[in-house]
């Protein structure tokens, strides 16, 4: 009995480790595709278009530019399935636009920052910011930044605010960021809280 008790501790060792190695084994079975795999089709084509995963495991794709007219801009946006390969148009139409900044923040809530619009004989760059609310699947318009940016990028931080950054205003590259979180906004001369 003594000499059970002596070996118990490296008997649960070795059951750990044996349950580790087939553990491993099950994932080395699923087979790795390093490369492209067709995925499906969204409702139309569009280029310049931004996307970005929702924690629901669906990509939700906003604006780009039409295949047959480049003067053209989606107003529409649509979530793509990777699972089914099936995408459904979400009903409420954005103003269409290209080159914005997307990113997944606090609670699902997915921000669309700045971009272009096209005004009928040019671009318009614009400080417009959208928040798809993921689990109720509807749009809302939010407070505008300080400044109009195309080409931006956004990063979620981990205390829920989105800071955007980069990306120029028309004539020129754009060297300072802006941040955003919940919706109240303070003002200062270099950033902006939402």
């Amino acid at each position: 009995m003594r000499r059970l008790r002596e070996l118990g501790p490296a008997a649960i060792t070795l059951v750990f480790l044996c349950a580790l190695v087939v553990a491993a084994r099950a994932d080395a079975a699923v087979p790795l595709h390093i490369g492209w795999l067709p995925a499906g089709e969204l409702s139309a084509p569009r280029a310049y278009a931004s996307s970005i995963a929702l924690p629901t495991g669906q990509i939700l794709v906003v604006g780009g530019l039409d295949r047959d007219d480049s003067h053209l801009v989606r107003s529409g946006s649509e979530l793509y399935d990777p699972l089914t390969g099936h995408t459904k148009v979400l009903q409420t139409p954005l103003v269409g636009r290209v080159n914005t900044s997307a990113t997944v923040g606090l609670g699902g809530r997915v921000v669309i920052a700045g971009g272009s619009e096209w005004r009928g004989d040019h671009w318009d760059v614009v400080d417009r910011v959208d928040v798809y609310l993921t689990y109720e699947q509807k749009w809302i318009a939010a407070e505008r930044m300080l400044q109009p940016r195309t080409g931006g990028r956004a990063t979620a931080l981990a205390d829920g605010r989105i800071f955007v950054t980069g990306g120029y205003d028309g004539p020129r590259l754009i060297g300072h960021s802006s941040r955003r979180a919940s919706y109240r906004r303070r003002r200062s001369s270099r950033t902006a809280i939402f």
